[in-house]
């Protein structure tokens, strides 16, 4: 396949070699903005239907800028891993008739043994059977399909649930 698809890099703040961890809240939200309108916007149409944020901090990471910053990556095709894990969702959903990750909140937030943090719009937790170790997942409490939906004040509420705890 030809080279389809959108590449950003998003320099969050204009200090050089600065963590994710020290970044103010006021520039988390720049990466969450960047992602909210590249995923397949109106200009792309139907095209670009997966978008993935990541951060790149040094060589170690394997970064290829020295500043630390973050890419966000929007393609035509959706990963496999996602494709299977929305399969399932939606697999779940015929079965049971809900959602599996409301679900999954719900069972969180009533055990309390692996939530990190509650906000009012989102929960982080580590998951019940982590892949890797210290992952943590962040979830909207409320019910959306579309990450391009989010609003001002739940962006501006996600940038303390991304940022790592020391």
């Amino acid at each position: 396949m030809n080279g389809i698809g959108a590449h950003e890099v998003i320099i969050e703040c204009p200090f050089h070699e600065v963590t994710l961890a020290n970044l103010s809240e006021d520039n988390i939200p720049r990466g969450v903005v960047g992602l909210s309108r590249s995923a397949g916007g109106p200009e792309e149409g139907p095209r670009l239907v997966y978008g993935m944020l990541f951060k790149n901090v040094g060589a170690a990471a394997g970064a290829t800028l020295e500043h630390t910053h973050s890419q966000l990556i929007v393609t035509p095709i959706v990963p496999i891993s996602v494709w299977e894990e929305m399969t399932g969702a939606l697999e779940f959903f015929n079965y049971r008739g809900r959602c599996i990750f409301c679900d999954m909140i719900q069972q969180e937030l009533g055990s309390e043994k692996r939530v990190v943090l509650d906000s009012p719009n989102f929960i982080s937790f580590a998951p019940y059977a982590s892949r890797f170790p210290f992952e943590t997942w962040i979830l909207p409490k409320n019910h959306n399909s579309h990450f391009e939906n989010i609003q001002k004040t739940e962006v501006d509420e996600l940038a303390p649930c991304s940022r790592p705890f020391s």
